[in-house]
C-alpha cells in the first residue's frame, strides 16, 4: 500500500497525483528506484566530502507539476470565448441593433460562474478545499458550475421557437465556452477503468447535442412551412437540403466518435475549428456570405452550433473512448484523407443540387415578370461540377500508398482552395446566400484538412518520403531493376514449352529480305528468329522480373505468355490485368486456378 507524500493519504493502486491533495506521485518502479542507494562515482576525501558523489536527482515537485501544457490552453480559449460572447447580441428582439450580452443581467451572471468554474481545479491543487476535497469533487464541482449556462440556453432556444426574435452569436460563443469550462481536464481525470462513466457520458453527451440539433431543425422547418406556406417549393426544398446535410455531419460524427472511432472525433474537431473561422468571420459587418444566427423559421446549413460541437468532440473523455484503431495503419494518414475527399466530394454535389433549385426556382419566378441573373448560378454549377469530378480523381489515387497519390491529393487540395475562393467571392457579390457557407467549407476548411492529415506531424511527412512511386501499385515505364537482356546469339537456358491456349503459331520464314507479316483472323503468324526468342523468354520461369518487365513495355504479343509466367511479379500482374485482353485474362484465369 501507498501513502500520498505530501498529505500522508491512502493512494489507489498506479495513481498518478493524489486525489485528496493533488500532488504529483511517483510510480512504484520510480519510488524503489528512489529508495536505492546511489553509487559513487569514486570515494570522498578528508578534505572534501563531497568530492566524488553523484549528483542527487532533479525531482520535479509542486501540485501543478502533472498538469500538461493542453489544459492550461483549454482554460484560456475558455475564458477567451466566454469572455468574447459578453459584447455581442445574445438576442435582438424587437431592434435591428439587438440586446447585448453584457446588458442582460441573468447571461452576465451564468457567465461569471462559468468562468469561476476554470479556477476551481487550480484552487485545489493549492489545498484551498483541504484534504476531504479530490479529482471527482472537482469534475463534479466543474459540471455544476455550468449547468445554469446549459439551462439558460435551452430556455432561450424554446422562447426562440416561440417568439421568433432571432438569437445572436453571443450564445453561439458562449456555449462553447461553458462546454470547454465543464469538461474535465488531462490532469483531472483517473485511470481509465475508474472514470470510464465519466468519459461514457460525455461521449453519450456529444451525441445527444447533435440529436438536439436534429430536433431544432425538424421544430424549424414545421415553423417555415406554418409562416410562409406559399414559399415556392425549390427554395424550400433547398433549405431543407442544407439543413439535413447539417445534422446528418453532426449525427454521422458523433455517432462515431461515441463508439470509439478517433477519426470521427477529428472530424467533429475539425468542424469546430471551421465553425469558429466562420464565425469569426460573420462578427465582420461587411461580410455576408455566412450567418451566425439562429432564427425558428430558418432551418439552413447554420454554424451556429459548430463551435459547442467541436468544444464536445475535443473533451478529452472523448478522446479516451476512441479507440485509436487507425493508429496502428501504415496508410492511417491516407485513410482520414479518403474520407475527407468524400466529405468534399459530398459538399460540392449537395451545392450543385441546391443551385439546380435555385435555378428552378428563378424560372419560376419568371412567369411572375420578376427577372434574375441566373449566370452566377451556372458558374457555380459547372465549378463544383468540377470540383466533385476531381475529387473521384483523388480519392482513386488514394487507393494505393504512393507519392503521386500525396501529389495529388495536394493538388486537388490547391484546386478546392481556388474553385471555393471563386464561389465566396461570388456568393458576396452577387447576394448568393445559400452559397456562402459550402463556398467558405471548399476554400479554407476542406484544403487545410486535406493538407493537415498527409503533411500535419513528423510521421506523416516520413512516410511521404519514404513512399514509393507509382510502380509499386502498378506499370509504369520506369524500371524496377536494372535492366536484364540476353544476347541475341544465344538461346534461353530453359526450353519454351508454351500451354495449349497460348502456344505460339509456328515460326515461318519469307522470302529473303522481306519483311515478316502479321497475320490474323486463326492463320499463322509470321515471326522472325528474335522474335521467337522473346517469346521463349516470356514463358521462362527463371526470367529475371526486370526483364519480363521490359518485354511487357516492347511486346504486346508476348503479353499472355508473361500473365502465365510463375517469375511475374505481382504489380506486373496488375497492370496486365488492366488491359482488358481476353488472351491476358485467360491466361490469369488459369494461373489462379
Amino acid at each position: 500500500m501507498s501513502y500520498c507524500t505530501n498529505c500522508g493519504g491512502q493512494l489507489a493502486p498506479g495513481a498518478r497525483f493524489c486525489t485528496s491533495c493533488g500532488t504529483p506521485q511517483q510510480a512504484p518502479a520510480q519510488q524503489a528506484q528512489a529508495q536505492q542507494p546511489q553509487p559513487k562515482a569514486q570515494q570522498a576525501t578528508h578534505e572534501n566530502p563531497h568530492q566524488g558523489l553523484a549528483p542527487a536527482p532533479r525531482v520535479t515537485s509542486g501540485a501543478f507539476a502533472s498538469v500538461p501544457v493542453s489544459d492550461y490552453v483549454r482554460d484560456g480559449l475558455s475564458v477567451f470565448l466566454l469572455l468574447i460572447s459578453m459584447f455581442m447580441v445574445w438576442t435582438y428582439g424587437t431592434t435591428a441593433a439587438g440586446s447585448v450580452a453584457a446588458t442582460r443581467i441573468d447571461v452576465i451572471l451564468i457567465t461569471l460562474v462559468s468562468m469561476f468554474s476554470i479556477a476551481i481545479p487550480y484552487l485545489w491543487r493549492s489545498g484551498v478545499f483541504g484534504h476531504a476535497w479530490d479529482y471527482r469533487k472537482t469534475q463534479l464541482a466543474r459540471f455544476a458550475a455550468n449547468a445554469p449556462y446549459f439551462v439558460l440556453v435551452l430556455v432561450y432556444l424554446v422562447l426562440e421557437l416561440i417568439n421568433k426574435s432571432g438569437l445572436g452569436p453571443a450564445m453561439a460563443f458562449g456555449l462553447a465556452g461553458a462546454i470547454l469550462a465543464a469538461q474535465p481536464r488531462r490532469a483531472e481525470l483517473g485511470s481509465a477503468a475508474a472514470d470510464a462513466t465519466t468519459d461514457k457520458r460525455w461521449g453519450i453527451a456529444l451525441l445527444g447535442f447533435a440529436v438536439v440539433v436534429g430536433v431544432l431543425s425538424v421544430v424549424q422547418f414545421i415553423e417555415r412551412m406554418t409562416l410562409m406556406p406559399s414559399v415556392e417549393w425549390a427554395s424550400t426544398l433547398a433549405t431543407v437540403l442544407l439543413a439535413a446535410a447539417n445534422v446528418a455531419l453532426l449525427v454521422w460524427t458523433a455517432n462515431g466518435a461515441s463508439r470509439g472511432h478517433n477519426l470521427r472525433r477529428l472530424i467533429g474537431i475539425g468542424v469546430g475549428v471551421a465553425g469558429t473561422g466562420m464565425a469569426l468571420l460573420a462578427l465582420i459587418p461587411a461580410v455576408t456570405v455566412t450567418s451566425l444566427n439562429f432564427q425558428a423559421f430558418s432551418p439552413e446549413l447554420s454554424i451556429f452550433f459548430w463551435m459547442a460541437f467541436g468544444a464536445l468532440a475535443a473533451s478529452p473523455s472523448v478522446a479516451r473512448i476512441c479507440t485509436h484503431a487507425e493508429a496502428g495503419d501504415a496508410n492511417g494518414a491516407l485513410a482520414r484523407t479518403r474520407v475527407l475527399t468524400t466529405l468534399a466530394i459530398i459538399v460540392l454535389a449537395l451545392l450543385v443540387v441546391v443551385s439546380a433549385l435555385v435555378l428552378i426556382s428563378y424560372a419560376t419566378y419568371a412567369g411572375y415578370g420578376v427577372a434574375a441573373n441566373a449566370v452566377p448560378w451556372v458558374v457555380v454549377i459547372f465549378l463544383a461540377v468540377v470540383g466533385a469530378a476531381g475529387g473521384f480523381v483523388a480519392k482513386s489515387a488514394l487507393k494505393q500508398h504512393t507519392r503521386q497519390s500525396y501529389l495529388v491529393t495536394a493538388g486537388y487540395a490547391a484546386v478546392l482552395f481556388i474553385l471555393g475562393l471563386v464561389i465566396v467571392i461570388m456568393a458576396a457579390t452577387a447576394h448568393m446566400a445559400w452559397n456562402g457557407t459550402p463556398g467558405l467549407l471548399i476554400a479554407f476548411a476542406l484544403p487545410v484538412a486535406l493538407v493537415l492529415s498527409m503533411f500535419g506531424s513528423t510521421s506523416q511527412r516520413e512516410a511521404f518520403r519514404t513512399a514509393g512511386n507509382a510502380v509499386q501499385g502498378g506499370f509504369t515505364f520506369e524500371n524496377p531493376a536494372p535492366v536484364w537482356s540476353q544476347p541475341e546469339s544465344t538461346t534461353p537456358d530453359v526450353a519454351f514449352q508454351p500451354s495449349d491456349a497460348f502456344q505460339p503459331a509456328p515460326v515461318v520464314h519469307g522470302a529473303s529480305g522481306s519483311e515478316p507479316e502479321m497475320q490474323g483472323g486463326g492463320t499463322a503468324v509470321q515471326v522472325d528468329e528474335a522474335l521467337a526468342r522473346i517469346l521463349a523468354e516470356s514463358a521462362d520461369p527463371e526470367a529475371p522480373p526486370a526483364r519480363l518487365y521490359e518485354i511487357a513495355a516492347q511486346f504486346p504479343q508476348a503479353r499472355a505468355l508473361i500473365a502465365g509466367n510463375p517469375a511475374a511479379y505481382p504489380a506486373l500482374l496488375t497492370w496486365l490485368a488492366e488491359q482488358q485482353d481476353p488472351e491476358i485474362d485467360a491466361a490469369l484465369a488459369q494461373r489462379r486456378e
